[in-house]
């Protein structure tokens, strides 16, 4: 599928201030599937180290961050060169291995000419545990597929190219065509399996059962929040903002049985694993728009 933060990779690639990036976004929006085919496209050769499924690769980073070290044990471990200016050094699930990101500051200060990716999810928990490189990293977001991409993704590149240009130029018959593709968008949702799992098929079923997969994994990934959060008020949190989607709620409608200040935690939670998306209230009576009151007690998911 195209994505268009492969514009951003390759500026990235390209700038002269570039330093260690790190992708970050929720689970299974695609980081590390464009991170791989970037590296396959960009790159003479792309060295992939997880270090979630791998635990053995993250006793590289016990001892001393020298960069060259560790490169070399990559090169045994991995079996393959890693050439600066050749090379896309990925650490892929980097929050398994707070070490690790730490060891990025030394990459950016050791050898700058290696270009290096990580891509992570639940970042801000992992990063209490180690010290964070200040100013020696990028950051990119990566979220799940916005119209466009996935006009793109259903092979109507066409009607993508429409809705990013000028509106004032669409005809009222590809209006009407973009309206009823957008419906179906809203079902079917962005997340690159359940777009997969709806084109294999052309069933809206398919991705309803792959968007179902996905929110169980989710939810099983909540005992990782845990002391910071109640995995159950969690749970009812996740539960709720789907119910209340583009709707302005108070932190009391999330769940019944937890205080605002609980469940405000909950939801702060979800905002860091960016499973969630904090937007403001207003008040649209007037330009410019003003904000709702009482605002600190309002959210729109």
């Amino acid at each position: 599928m195209l994505r268009f933060i492969d514009n951003d990779l390759r500026r990235w690639q390209e700038s002269s201030r570039r330093k260690p990036l790190i992708l970050r976004g929720a689970r299974q929006v695609g980081k590390t599937w464009s991170l791989k085919e970037f590296g396959k496209n960009r790159f003479e050769s792309l060295a992939l180290v997880d270090l979630e499924r791998n635990q053995p690769l993250r006793k590289l980073f016990d001892g001393d961050l020298k960069v060259t070290r560790i490169c070399s044990d990559l090169e045994v471990i991995l079996q393959q060169k890693i050439t600066p200016g050749k090379t896309l050094l990925f650490f892929d699930e980097i929050q398994a291995c707070p070490r690790a990101i730490t060891a990025l500051r030394y990459f950016y200060e050791e050898m700058p000419e290696l270009h290096v990716v990580a891509a992570g999810s639940l970042l801000e928990f992992a990063l209490e545990e180690s010290s964070f490189p200040v100013g020696r990293v990028q950051f990119l977001n990566l979220y799940p597929l916005c119209f466009a991409e996935y006009l793109e993704a259903i092979g109507n590149g066409a009607a993508a190219t429409a809705v990013l240009g000028n509106p004032a130029e669409i005809s009222p018959a590809v209006h009407e065509l973009l309206r009823e593709e957008l419906k179906r968008y809203f079902f079917i949702g962005g997340m690159p399996a359940a777009v997969k799992a709806y084109l294999e098929n052309q069933s809206l079923r398919d991705a309803f059962e792959v968007q179902q997969e996905i929110a169980e994994s989710y939810r099983m990934d909540f005992a990782k929040y845990t002391p910071r959060v109640d995995r159950f008020c969690l749970d009812s949190v996740f539960t709720s903002l789907s119910q209340h989607i583009g709707q302005q709620i108070k932190y009391a409608r999330l769940g019944e049985g937890y205080s605002n200040p609980t469940l405000k935690k909950a939801f702060d939670a979800l905002c860091l694993a960016q499973v969630a998306r904090r937007i403001p209230s207003v008040d649209p009576s007037g330009l410019p728009l003003g904000r709702s009151s009482p605002a600190k007690n309002r959210i729109t998911n």
